[in-house]
């Protein structure tokens, strides 16, 4: 007879079991062995072991345990050529195991179960096809009762092929990976087996609805026995099978919830029996989690519930592929969590079983995304993804792994959200594939009524089926009246990306996944000489990221505080070759802790109106500011007291209490403040800090101000020079004598000037000061990337590495020079240098042949090239002074600092300054005139 696949997924390495279950685990070592030609069937290796010359562990994929060589491919997401895994290696595997089946399983039926496998598998039982599977999704089984023999080994073996490997979707994002990526059962059942057994708690109804499929001979009753999570109670009952499909409910009466803060699980037993014989049984979990939506809300339990979701990229180091481990991922979980999120949406994929495991225990929703739709075509003509659409050739496949995940995962409280499509929207919004979508998604709500599914995450059709929107409204969007009318999850904000860290390659010694985006800022730091700064580029890095992810998000939330948010999906965790989270990869600490970041991503959040501009004052200046507070928590505050105040060092600048309406669920406006800035002798950093005082808890923020004196006037020693009616920069509009006779001025004097003659060369070679304001000859602009915004750009990262490691900032080092004075830093330029950085351009120092200076600031340069917004450069026993930021004089803080670098010129400590050649001299005398 031919074996009997299972209609519906298989259960595989189960997170409970039930007593009864007769189960042996066939993972671990596996013989293995790579068909590069291809010739495995011909030579009939499914019935000779002795090919088999290598050794593999299942679960795992053969790349990351380096099974291939050192090629390199295309990532689809990277834009250059990589070898992402140990080794690289597109094409045919074959693994082969013997085992051995237990003596009482003699008489009975035998399965054999594939947790998943990737692309698609040929298995073979004792050198007969048992089967394929082409949908690497889905988990699979096979009768196998007819080819083994109890009273010997064995042998099975599994051919591994690339057929449908594009409906692997993001299982390929960062590299081509294959193999048995989860475990391998044997299971034995009677003559009747469940096929499967569904599980829906109802909180409303208290009760547990229960839906049992039996294959195979009639058994004659069915036991049940539902274990609650407190292991103080078992509710038992007993159904008569007259039907192969069986229906029914067991009340629950007073059902323990199943919460984001509270994960109460319910372990639910059916032991099938005929008469006293026992056929087959199986074991799962549940929670009581009513999950609905309520106007603009998600509802938890009927509790409102803000979802703050960030989207996972199947970046699993240790693996390579599917990462198996519910340990790992139950403590990688809990960071995620102590970060403040609740939801993780996987990008273009779905996740294990074991996954989902570690989400119910957890506290975590999920969002798995199957591909039915295709996926988007991409940011440019370099970003069009192979995913396929449901055209007639694809169509059938595709809703197959659909449906069959769906039933795999009904019984998780976590799998609450299904999506068809990544950004479908760049298609124009159509409905191409309308009928499709709404039977895909009335499929999935007949298997699973409580689910929430989507068309897509990241647009907005109302012809096309959502129980919830995920796109991208603008406050002009809300402004014409275009607010959504279901709950409404911000598609994708926050996406900003830190140089990747060198440092964390010592944490991929022992991975599956190679370090390749560390390796390749590496070797391109190397190759511009600026490798030796790279871990404190890192860090530095890290620094402006917490800074501009705490600014942007405030920023976001009060843009939409009236568009209905129920959720946002913010970047957390990096991936490989972008480091894009506020977490790396391992769910290890960058820089923010997660202390801090729930200042900004908790459930009660403080927020204030400062954004980025309104950080830097001068004495009798008005500090301005609004605070919010949106307050999800559980219990919510009660009936606070909100109380702010201003400091520098332990010197309180000014504090007071704001009385307010406190309204929960929502962004309720609180007041404001008006304080006028004291007179100040010297830049200082003050922290404007607030706090919510309640008999639920505490909620505190805080942001940094930068203060400074007044500073309009330049020591009298300072000139221009040239023609002051063609200035480009922030020259042409500075309060200063000019000078036309370089004779007539002393040594000690400094000029500021945007041209650069003999004459000054003359002044600077016989001991003067010149400070130059780098114009278009000096600078190096970058292209506009996605999402980046128009006068911000110079100052915030990269919002998205397209491609990855492209031409772009990444941050600042600060060395501590006394150019600077008692300008206040931190090492690098945080939000009192946004006005004089956002729109300009760093310094190119490569052309100069100055890539071994040490900048007064540097640029970090994601493709490692030598940048800065300010150096000095030694010329006979003078120097000039290069300066790329926009030292407007309305701007407080870069008043102060031109006073600083003026008195640093005049004066006599200049040793930190780097010794030019005279070539490099010419080639900044003409960037400095190359248009005259």
């Amino acid at each position: 007879m031919n074996p009997c696949k299972k209609k519906s997924p298989a259960v595989v390495n189960p997170v409970v079991l039930s007593k009864h279950e007769q189960r042996k685990n066939i993972s671990g070592e596996w013989m293995f062995a790579l068909d590069a030609d291809d010739t495995g069937i011909e030579n009939r290796w499914y019935e000779d072991p002795d090919v088999y010359s290598g050794k593999i562990t299942v679960p795992g994929c053969w790349q990351g345990q380096g099974y291939g060589d050192d090629s390199k491919e295309a990532p689809w997401d990277l834009g250059y050529r990589t070898r992402a895994y140990r080794a690289s290696y597109t094409g045919t595997g074959w693994y082969a195991r013997y085992f051995d089946i237990p003596k009482d399983w003699n008489g009975k039926d035998i399965w054999i179960n594939f947790g998943g496998i990737h692309p698609s598998a040929d298995i073979w039982i004792n050198g007969i096809k048992a089967g394929e599977n082409e949908l690497p999704f889905a988990s699979f089984s096979f009768n196998i009762t007819g080819y083994v023999d109890c009273s010997k080994e064995n042998l099975v073996c599994v051919r591994v092929h690339e057929k449908n490997r594009i409906l692997g979707l993001a299982y390929n994002w960062q590299g081509n990976f294959s193999g048995l990526y989860r475990g391998v059962d044997l299971t034995c059942t009677g003559s009747s087996y469940i096929e499967y057994m569904r599980l829906y708690p109802d909180v409303d109804k208290k009760r547990l609805d229960v839906k049992i499929q039996i294959e195979g001979d009639r058994p004659s009753k069915l036991d049940i026995n539902i274990f609650s999570p407190d292991a103080d109670e078992t509710i038992k009952k007993q159904v008569c099978l007259n039907e192969n499909t069986t229906e029914f409910y067991i009340d629950i009466p007073k059902p323990i919830p199943w919460t984001l803060d509270d994960p109460k699980l319910y372990t639910v037993e059916a032991v099938l029996r005929n008469d006293e014989e026992i056929l087959d049984a199986v074991c799962d979990r549940t929670g009581f989690l009513k999950l609905t939506a309520n106007g603009k809300y998600f509802m938890i339990n009927d509790v409102p519930c803000f979802l703050k979701g960030s989207l996972d990229f199947m970046s699993n180091p240790e693996t390579g592929c599917p990462d198996t481990d519910r340990d790992r991922w139950k403590k990688r979980l809990l960071v995620f969590k102590s970060y403040g999120y609740n939801r993780i949406r996987c990008q273009s994929f779905v996740p294990t079983p074991e996954f989902f495991d570690a989400a119910d225990e957890t506290g975590v929703l999920v969002q798995s995304e199957m591909g039915m739709l295709g996926a988007w075509g991409g940011a440019s003509t370099e970003h069009v993804y192979i995913w396929p659409q449901p055209t007639p050739d694809n169509r059938e496949a595709l809703k197959e792994q659909w449906d069959l995940t769906v039933k795999r995962d009904i019984n998780h409280p976590s799998a609450a959200f299904y999506n068809m499509s990544n950004e479908w929207f760049v298609l124009g919004n159509d409905s191409r594939y309308k009928r499709i979508a709404w039977k895909c998604y009335d499929d999935t709500k007949a298997l699973k009524p409580s689910a929430f599914v989507v068309w897509t995450d990241g647009g907005l059709n109302n012809e096309m089926p959502g129980d919830f929107i995920t796109a991208m409204f603008t406050k002009d969007d809300i402004k014409k009246g275009k607010k959504p009318d279901k709950p409404f999850i911000y598609h994708e904000f926050g996406f900003w990306s830190s140089l990747p860290d060198v440092r964390v390659i010592k944490k991929h010694e022992n991975t599956a996944v190679r370090p390749f985006g560390e390796e390749f800022v590496l070797a391109a730091a190397k190759k511009h000489g600026t490798d030796h700064i790279l871990e404190e580029a890192a860090y530095c890095s890290q620094r402006l990221l917490d800074t501009e992810m705490k600014t942007r998000t405030e920023m976001f939330y009060l843009e939409h505080k009236d568009s209905g948010l129920a959720g946002v999906d913010i970047g957390a965790v990096d991936r490989h070759g972008c480091s894009q989270g506020i977490i790396d990869a391992f769910y290890e600490l960058k820089y923010t802790t997660a202390k801090k970041w729930l200042k900004t991503n908790g459930d009660t959040v403080i927020r204030s109106s400062l954004g980025y501009k309104g950080r830097t004052l001068s004495s009798g200046d008005h500090l301005l500011c609004e605070f919010y507070v949106s307050d999800f928590s559980n219990p919510v505050l009660d009936n606070p007291v909100f109380e702010w105040k201003l400091v520098v060092l332990d010197q309180v600048l000014a504090k007071g209490d704001i009385s307010y309406y406190h309204k929960s669920y929502e962004n309720c406006y609180i007041g404001s403040i008006d304080i006028t800035i004291p007179h100040i002798k010297a830049a200082k950093k003050a922290v404007l800090s607030a706090k919510l005082i309640s008999g639920t808890g505490n909620v505190e923020n805080e942001w940094n101000i930068w203060l400074f004196p007044k500073t309009n006037i330049l020591p009298d020693n300072i000139y221009g020079y040239g023609d002051r009616s063609k200035k480009y920069t922030w020259l042409k509009d500075l309060k200063l004598s000019n000078i036309t006779d370089i004779k007539k001025i002393k040594s000690t004097d400094v000029i500021i000037s945007e041209i650069l003659d003999d004459a000054l060369i003359k002044h600077v070679n016989n001991g003067g000061r010149v400070i130059i304001p780098a114009t278009e000859g000096f600078i190096r602009p970058i292209w506009p990337k996605l999402g980046a915004v128009p006068g911000y750009q110079y100052f915030l990262s990269n919002p998205v590495n397209y491609p990855t490691l492209e031409d772009g900032y990444a941050g600042t080092i600060i060395n501590d020079h006394p150019m600077l004075g008692d300008f206040i830093h931190e090492g690098f330029c945080d939000l009192q240098f946004f006005r004089m950085m956002a729109d300009s351009p760093a310094i190119d120092l490569e052309p100069f042949g100055l890539t071994a200076i040490d900048p007064v600031i540097r640029v970090i340069h994601t493709m490692g090239r030598p940048l800065a917004h300010l150096i000095e450069c030694e010329w006979g026993s003078g120097s000039i002074i290069i300066c790329s930021l926009n030292l407007d004089q309305s701007f407080p803080e870069a008043a102060y600092l031109l006073d600083k670098i003026c008195k640093y010129a005049a004066g006599n400590d200049h040793t930190c300054a780097i010794r030019i050649k005279k070539q490099t001299l010419e080639l900044i005398k003409k960037a400095a005139c190359f248009d005259l």
